[in-house]
């Protein structure tokens, strides 16, 4: 059983289809792209959808998505399938490619079976998937799939919110995000700290993230007729 208090303004969110025309994606080309459009099998969450499930683990969210399995373990510990087999150990990693905001977690030729935990999935902006193996846009270690966690954006007035969820075996977590625009120029600072007691003995797990997201400046030059 678990408690979940929104220390924030009520907001009422539907849950949206997860694909439709206007749905844009960027991580099937590096480049903004109707879903429709794209050639290949890619799926995305939304930020909604994120809000609206709260999930305290991948699992909770990415197993939404057809052709994406999540297997949770004890502590931090899961394995990913992504159209394909359950794969552990060595054959686990390296298979799928896991990404914040573009950026490999893990350089070229190294794998870990648990490097969804190192993102930042419970507070992110959309989670962007594609199906099938990666192609050489994103280097290795994306044989069977990749997962892309997309941070949220600054938003355009300050805005704030907090988190906190209780549940069994001593688990708790607080996430907390503020921003705001000054000027050109916006902030998000989004930070998370886990607890974990485990339901068995030595399965303790503590967890703290941050992730502070500032849009790159646009160049603008006058070019002279």
């Amino acid at each position: 059983m678990r408690i979940q208090l929104l220390l924030a303004s009520a907001v009422l969110v539907a849950l949206p289809a997860f694909a439709d025309d206007e749905t844009i994606i960027v991580t099937g080309t590096r480049s903004d792209t109707r879903l429709l459009d794209l050639a290949g099998n890619d799926a995305v969450i939304t930020t909604d959808q994120i809000q609206f499930t709260a999930p305290q683990r991948p699992a909770e969210i990415l197993n939404q998505i057809p052709g994406v399995y999540i297997q949770p373990g004890s502590g931090e510990e899961h394995i990913t399938a992504i159209r394909s087999a359950v794969l552990n150990g060595g054959a686990g990693q390296g298979s799928e490619l896991y990404l914040e905001d573009g950026v490999p977690l893990r350089a070229a030729g190294f794998g870990n079976v648990n490097g969804l935990y190192e993102a930042n999935i419970e507070q992110a902006g959309s989670v962007e998937v594609v199906r099938g193996p990666g192609s050489a846009l994103y280097g290795s270690n994306a044989e069977q799939g990749l997962i892309n966690i997309i941070p949220r954006a600054p938003s355009a007035e300050r805005t704030g919110q907090a988190d906190l969820t209780i549940g069994e075996f001593g688990l708790w977590q607080q996430m907390g995000t503020i921003s705001d625009t000054i000027g050109n120029n916006g902030l998000r600072i989004s930070a998370e700290n886990d607890h974990d007691h485990g339901w068995r003995d030595d399965t303790r797990v503590d967890e703290q993230k941050m992730v502070v997201r500032r849009p790159a400046p646009i160049c603008r030059a006058l070019i002279p007729i």
